[in-house]
């Protein structure tokens, strides 16, 4: 709940970027270096980016939501109609896509805890970046 701790303009706008993505009109886009990760597991260019943005059409087709269990995300992603309507090949690289990218957050997330940035004790601070959910604990 936003109260009389921020302004009201700036309360508005926090608004509307809540109810953008409760409405699934925007989306959580791909980490900036996933695409370097690809390159450096082997994929050319033009399949990393390829790979990012079938992580972009599956977070349009979850409607933005977030899950911290990749099965369930894959689980939510197959009850999508218009992801049923897809061909196989295309459902295949979707589903795909979210793996590597769910492989990819677990890297961040170790390498995070590595350096020290993020705390493996769920109840302990951590200073991690926006999009680092899926935490190994």
């Amino acid at each position: 709940m936003v109260a009389n701790a921020v302004p009201a303009p700036l309360a508005e706008a926090l608004g509307q970027v809540i109810l953008a993505r409760e409405f699934g009109h925007e989306i959580p886009r791909a980490e900036g270096r996933f695409v370097r990760w690809l390159r450096r597991h082997g994929k050319s260019p033009a399949t990393a980016r390829q790979i990012r943005s079938n992580v972009n059409t599956a977070r349009r087709l979850l409607k933005g939501r977030i899950h911290a269990e990749l099965a369930i995300e894959l689980a939510v992603l197959e009850t999508s109609l218009e992801f049923q309507a897809l061909s196989g090949s295309r459902r295949s690289a979707l589903r795909r896509a979210l793996i590597l990218y769910a492989e990819y957050l677990d890297y961040t997330a170790e390498k995070a805890v590595r350096k020290g940035r993020m705390r493996t004790d769920p109840a302990a601070p951590a200073v991690v970046g926006p999009d680092v959910y899926r935490q190994a604990v």
